[in-house]
């Protein structure tokens, strides 16, 4: 392959490095940039192209981050609504969105204490069916009796509550 080529394979790989490359892509940008020091001109345009691209990935990653956040956030008090509804006493939001780190892959996990007779599973079905979450949802939900129980005993919940927050209290 030519330094033309060679310097146009470099660029297409930082380019796909940013839409998710393989292996690859990126062992051929690496290899692009290792060549073109012999060649200051070219080598001087490749890491201004490189630089650019590196901040357009910055930009787009910081934007996705900000719209999932507010995905996330209007999920978060739609769902509480619902299970308010359902007559929670106690909801808790824990995990990684209670510690404020929001991702492109995160989840909203939600700990719910309210009087039910339902068993466990079906009082998960109850909330999933009443919520109909559109983003990834982790819902345990606990009557006040098993909360009360657990709360001081289970490395879990005990981690849950220093860690988690609480967006209702009734």
């Amino acid at each position: 392959m030519n330094e033309e080529g060679l310097l146009y394979a470099g660029l297409r790989a930082d380019r796909n490095s940013i839409l998710g490359s393989d292996r690859e892509d990126v062992q051929t940008a690496a290899v692009s940039r290792a060549i073109f020091p012999a060649n200051p001109g070219c080598r001087e345009h490749l890491n201004a192209i490189i630089d650019a691209v590196e901040v357009m990935r910055l930009l787009l990653g910081k934007e996705i981050l900000e719209r999932r956040g507010k995905g996330l956030q209007s999920e978060l008090e739609r769902a509480v609504a619902k299970l308010k509804e359902l007559g929670a006493e106690r909801i808790i939001l824990i995990g990684s969105m209670a510690r404020g780190v929001v991702n492109p892959y995160g989840d909203i996990d939600l700990l719910v204490v309210m009087r039910t007779q339902e068993r466990f599973l079906d009082r998960l079905r109850t909330a999933y069916l009443s919520i109909q979450p559109s983003v990834a949802m982790d819902i345990l939900v606990y009557t006040p009796e098993e909360f009360e129980d657990m709360k001081e005993t289970n490395p879990f919940l005990v981690q849950a509550l220093k860690e988690g927050r609480v967006l209702h209290a009734a």
